[in-house]
């Protein structure tokens, strides 16, 4: 214990304290479903009433550096799902 003027404290709360702050950031998301009416549902649980996983709510980080690109590409041509391989579509 630490006394500070007239106040008396456990010297462990400061870590305490920033231990929890990490530990929050860490596993704070926003779990989100889709209802019946297709409205986005903000959550806690990690399933959904119908026993789905949730998604999180929170897209994912977007980097101009795309390292991948060229594998996905890959993969796309591949599986022939590439946009300039598809059919035009009827307007």
């Amino acid at each position: 214990r630490k006394e500070i003027g007239r106040h008396v404290r456990p010297s462990v709360r400061k870590s305490c304290r920033r231990n929890w702050n990490v530990s929050f950031r860490r596993c704070h998301v926003s779990p989100v479903f889709l209802n019946e009416q297709g409205d986005r549902v903000y959550t806690l649980k990690k399933l959904d009433p119908m026993g789905q996983q949730t998604c999180s709510a929170h897209p994912a980080r977007f980097s101009p550096d795309d390292k991948y690109s060229r594998h996905r590409i890959t993969v796309k041509k591949r599986f022939k799902v590439l946009m300039t391989q598809q059919p035009r579509p009827v307007l």
